[in-house]
């Protein structure tokens, strides 16, 4: 526990790091509190009366008091001139000693002021949430931290070189006031004595800020986990930005830290949203904090049911998966799973608030169509980043023998062996259009335009946003109908793509923000998420409702959902054409779906094997392949 001066110590250190108004405020407390204090123990222990013999009032002794401090007291203006001479003497020797202690004061104050600027104080705070490093991801973190305390004004505290000053103009600027207060320190996030600043044995959670700008990044999060392995059972949330340097952030944090890899889960979900435009906004609604979120729950009226009878468990919440007792999360398992009396349920619900348990009735489930097997896959790829090889592993996975991939790339790209997915590059500028011309479009059912993974996000983007103008006119002149994905570095360019032309956007930087804030909320959650970005786990899909329901025919949403469970699938949502996506809607809500709109379920994978791992060719095997 912290001692009641260090408490008081941490108080004064924010009320003087607020300013000159604060500081004002702070001056003129203290000046009242002297009055009241001296003010009535002269009234005690003085003369009670004045110089008429009139006796003296609590107010009248407040303003003598006060005139005395502003020296506003009386002096004699006649009389001998050795008395006039001593009161000059007195006046004279009080302002000497009066400006003495004001400079004193100034200058403690001042040196106080420069130390508060400096951010080197100690932070006395307890449940607060840690962030070390800066990048521009501690603007999505601040954000979500805000929207997660629902209500309550949380306290997030950063550690960063930076100056202290510059941080928190930044986060005033982009950050609104009021949701969440953010106390900023500088330091070094390598060193644990500046690690300790931040006071991390009593927080709640820690996040490692990546910096994706910085070539270093990654060695700098490993140096970072190994600092902060001394913070008991805090959850430690870190990010590396390339898959080769996962396995030792993994050594580092010791078991103690979730580590995510950035590069793999954005080459899956550029992938995904590629093969099905509108996932990523799905991804987004469970991750928010503002919409509809993952939780687990305990229900003991379900034990010795099947999970397909749980699915119909609540009215108005949405049951996605199950974890039994001891062992991991599984979405989606076997509809003739039983649950135990330990046994969780994993929910999509508006809060964490139990609902009471009211199983939906006289369900009539529709007749689902066959899904029609899919044929070879042709994928035009512009663009090239590090994840680039990944992106194209994973849709290997997907795809069957016969298909192919395109890559338009400024830099040389050597070719990729993988089982079903032949790979081709052409060596060119996609944001040239005479480049562009040259490629043929009619065989590619989708386009990606890949974001570039150096310079400033603004540029990257800017570049991007050029390839789709060109490719949006180019589709528009020849008639080819084809599904076009983006990636996009900043969050706030998703508007100026929408204008460009893209069908959907993945901003890989936005979604890794939300994970990581959402582990760090809720860390009994990381074995729901792996399981959800893991190629052999459930997947969601986005399937037309017209193989569950009759198209024009009002259909509940339960119905909806008993249909799914009917092919081992489990039914999360559903997507209108045009608009977005409602997740966990009530079950007995009617609905009339028509062509092009979609029910959003939980599945098992089309996925035809595990990623292979992209084996770069020679030129002489890449000649042999051609």
């Amino acid at each position: 526990m912290s001692s009641l001066s260090a408490r008081l110590r941490y108080w004064f250190d924010n009320t003087m790091a607020r300013g000159t108004p604060a500081l004002v405020g702070l001056l003129g407390f203290a000046t009242l509190a002297v009055l009241i204090v001296v003010s009535f123990y002269l009234l005690a222990v003085g003369d009670r009366t004045d110089g008429y013999g009139n006796p003296r009032t609590p107010a009248q002794m407040l303003w003598e008091s006060l005139t005395a401090v502003l020296g506003l007291y009386y002096a004699p203006t006649s009389g001998h001139w050795q008395i006039l001479l001593g009161w000059l003497l007195l006046g004279l020797g009080g302002l000497f000693i009066t400006s003495a202690f004001i400079g004193v004061i100034s200058s403690g104050i001042s040196g106080k002021l420069d130390e508060l600027r400096r951010g080197r104080s100690h932070v006395e705070e307890t449940g607060h949430t840690v962030l070390l490093g800066w990048s521009d991801q501690i603007f999505m973190l601040l954000g979500e931290l805000a929207a997660a305390g629902n209500g309550r004004r949380g306290v997030a505290v950063i550690l960063a070189s930076r100056d202290k000053a510059e941080m928190e103009d930044a986060i005033r600027a982009r950050i609104p006031r009021g949701a969440l207060r953010v106390v900023c320190r500088t330091g070094s996030p390598l060193d644990p004595a500046d690690l300790d600043l931040v006071n991390p044995g009593r927080a709640r959670a820690i996040l490692l800020v990546n910096d994706h700008e910085d070539d270093d990044a990654d060695i700098r999060v490993i140096k970072t986990l190994l600092a902060a392995r001394d913070t008991g059972e805090i959850p430690v949330v870190a990010c590396v930005q390339h898959s080769a340097n996962a396995g030792a952030a993994g050594l580092a944090a010791d078991g103690r830290a979730i580590v995510l890899d950035a590069s793999e889960i954005t080459a899956r979900l550029l992938v995904q949203t590629a093969r099905q435009p509108g996932l990523f906004d799905i991804y987004l609604e469970l991750l928010d904090f503002a919409g509809q979120e993952i939780h687990l729950r305990a229900e003991p009226a379900l034990t010795g049911h099947t999970f397909g009878e749980a699915l119909l468990a609540y009215p108005r919440v949405g049951v996605i998966g199950l974890v039994p007792g001891g062992g991991r999360p599984r979405l989606n398992p076997p509809m003739s799973t039983r649950l135990g009396a330990d046994d969780r349920l994993i929910v999509i619900d508006a809060d964490a608030a139990p609902k009471p348990y009211a199983p939906v009735s006289a369900v009539r489930p529709a007749t689902c169509a066959p899904v029609p097997e899919p044929g070879p896959d042709h994928t035009l790829v512009l663009g090239w980043s590090p994840r680039a090889a990944r992106m194209l592993a994973e849709l290997d996975a997907y795809v069957v023998p016969g298909s192919t991939a395109l890559v338009v790339s400024r830099e040389p790209v050597a070719l990729l062996a993988l089982p079903r997915l032949a790979v081709e590059t052409l060596r060119g500028d996609p944001t040239d259009r005479a480049v562009l011309d040259e490629v043929e479009l009619a065989p590619f059912s989708r386009v990606v335009v890949l974001c570039e993974d150096h310079g400033e996000p603004a540029l990257a983007d800017a570049r991007t946003l050029v390839t789709l103008l060109h490719l949006r006119d180019i589709i528009a002149r020849t008639g080819h109908t084809c599904t076009v994905v983006s990636e996009m570095r900043d969050d706030r360019d998703r508007v100026l793509a929408e204008v460009a032309g893209a069908d959907d956007f993945v901003v890989s930087q936005r979604l890794i923000s939300l994970l990581m804030t959402q582990l760090a909320q809720t860390p009994e959650l990381r074995g729901v998420f792996e399981d959800l970005f893991d190629p052999a786990g459930a997947e969601l899909y986005l399937h037309p409702v017209t193989r569950y329901a009759v198209s024009g025919r009002a259909t509940t949403f339960a119905e909806l959902v008993a249909a799914a469970a009917s092919i081992g699938q489990t039914a999360v949502g559903y997507r209108r054409a045009g608009a977005g996506p409602v997740l966990s809607p009530p079950k007995d809500l009617e609905l009339a779906f028509e062509a092009g709109d979609m029910l959003i379920v939980l599945a098992d994978g089309v996925i035809r094997s595990a990623p292979a791992a992209p084996r770069q060719l020679s030129v002489l095997q890449a000649e042999q392949v051609g």
